[in-house]
């Protein structure tokens, strides 16, 4: 079961219009109906929320999140009062402070109340922020980057009925292989470390004998199922992106 927090209402960057961030209270999710690849997409769901970028409703363009300054929260307005509420709040003293609640609804403006929500982003977001940002910060070029290698396997994942997430690929093979390169120059750079990250990025550039060495680095005890598939993969020479049977943490046996 998935609760919802009172959503934030955030100014956009560019064009300082509102609009209102979902938030997760509490998400609860039966793990066996979660399908794992090996480029650590899930699908969970929820893209929009768990996404560190948003696309401006209002100017069409992305921005960071923790770059939006936050106005405040908005919470649910609340049910009209019919004759009985209001003579009941007004014998009791408003206990239940229904009248406090719709004065502070009647106080908010006009512009937050009609906030848009902000909306998903795309692969054009992506290349957008990755182009065109002045200083890009390593953290956030490791995101980026990792976005667009993930959204470039996507043509490769299949549905539960066998269909392919999308028809074809999005980003071009040349692309795909050199942003690669440049996630994976960030992690020997030690701006990342993710070592099961690192060593599927070498699995799928083909550099199979590296990819084994940085999986021989994890401690047996810290071998996820991930890894072991992603070991498993290298054994078999195997460079494409694939499901995982996700499970308990997987241990060497030696």
């Amino acid at each position: 079961m998935t609760r919802f927090a009172a959503p934030k209402i955030i100014a956009c960057p560019t064009c300082k219009g509102y609009l209102h961030q979902l938030r997760i209270a509490t998400f609860h999710c039966n793990p066996s109906a979660v399908r794992y690849w090996t480029d650590g997409v899930h699908s969970s769901g929820f893209e929009v929320i768990k996404s560190p970028l948003l696309h401006c409703p209002e100017c069409a363009t992305p921005f960071w999140k923790n770059d939006a300054k936050v106005i405040g929260e908005l919470p649910d307005e609340p049910r009209k009062m019919d004759w009985f509420d209001i003579i009941y709040a007004k014998l009791t003293g408003d206990k239940e402070r229904k009248f406090a609640a719709q004065r502070h609804w009647e106080s908010i403006p006009e512009e937050i109340k009609s906030a848009n929500p902000g909306k998903p982003t795309n692969i054009g977001d992506w290349l957008t922020i990755l182009y065109g940002s002045a200083g890009l910060s390593p953290e956030r070029e490791s995101i980026t980057r990792r976005k667009l290698w993930q959204e470039g396997n996507n043509h490769l994942r299949l549905r539960s009925d066998g269909t392919p997430w999308v028809d074809s690929p999005k980003l071009a093979n040349d692309f795909v292989k050199q942003n690669m390169l440049a996630l994976l120059h960030l992690h020997e750079r030690n701006f990342v470390n993710d070592p099961i990250e690192k060593a599927e990025i070498l699995r799928q550039l083909g550099r199979f004998d590296e990819a084994r060495g940085v999986l021989e680095t994890i401690r047996s005890d810290h071998l996820t199922m991930m890894a072991s598939q992603i070991r498993m993969l290298i054994d078999v020479t195997s460079s494409e992106v694939q499901l995982v049977n996700y499970g308990e943490t997987y241990t060497n046996s030696k």
